[in-house]
């Protein structure tokens, strides 16, 4: 009786075994990639790209390297083979091809990077005149044209009519006539040509 008893417990844990083994192994479907960017040195090289291509179907897989250079690409599809490029600015590009990933199986992959001479061809400038920006030009101005004249209505035709173009303009009107202030300064300050001739006190 007590024979049976321990047969029984001992075949209950061999098929709890085998269940527990089938399982995990039935979980497992993929392969994944790890290892480490350097250059000839030895020195651990941050920032390069790993991309890994599963020939036969397209499959694309990638990643980056850390601080350390280390890299780890997961979930990959098993078998192969794959081409396993790494690439970074400033290094020449490291390739492998060939390679089969196992069931469950963890791929490790060292890349050397070897640094790339650059040679900088010459950049020729060439700059033009501006009529906006020049150097005896040391102040805002406003050009007020035969068209915008034509253009602008005005009833007293005065000269005010024509200074609110100005931005930095303010036309005060009374009783006297009208001033002009630019830039919140006294009107006095002005001074108005025409042809070249004063006439500061034809308009006040």
């Amino acid at each position: 009786m007590l024979m049976n008893r321990m047969l029984r417990m001992l075949c209950l844990t061999l098929v709890s075994i085998l269940f527990s083994v089938g399982t995990s192994a039935q979980g497992v479907t993929t392969a994944s990639m790890n290892g480490q960017v350097m250059d000839p040195n030895g020195v651990a090289i941050a920032g390069a790209t790993i991309v890994a291509t599963h020939t036969p179907s397209g499959s694309v897989y990638g990643g980056f390297a850390n601080s350390d250079g280390f890299f780890r690409i997961l979930n990959m599809r098993v078998g192969g083979p794959y081409s396993v490029k790494v690439t970074l600015a400033g290094y020449e590009d490291f390739q492998r091809d060939g390679v089969f990933l196992n069931l469950g199986q963890s791929f490790r992959l060292y890349a050397t990077l070897n640094e790339t001479q650059f040679t900088l061809s010459e950049e020729l400038i060439t700059s033009s005149r501006s009529d906006i920006f020049d150097g005896n030009k040391t102040g805002q101005e406003t050009v007020v044209g035969e068209r915008l004249i034509n253009d602008i209505p005005t009833i007293s035709r005065a000269l005010g009519d024509y200074a609110r173009q100005n931005p930095l303009a303010s036309i005060g009107e009374g009783n006297d006539g009208f001033t002009i202030s630019i830039a919140g300064q006294n009107n006095r300050y002005n001074a108005i040509y025409i042809d070249g001739a004063v006439n500061n006190d034809a308009f006040g």
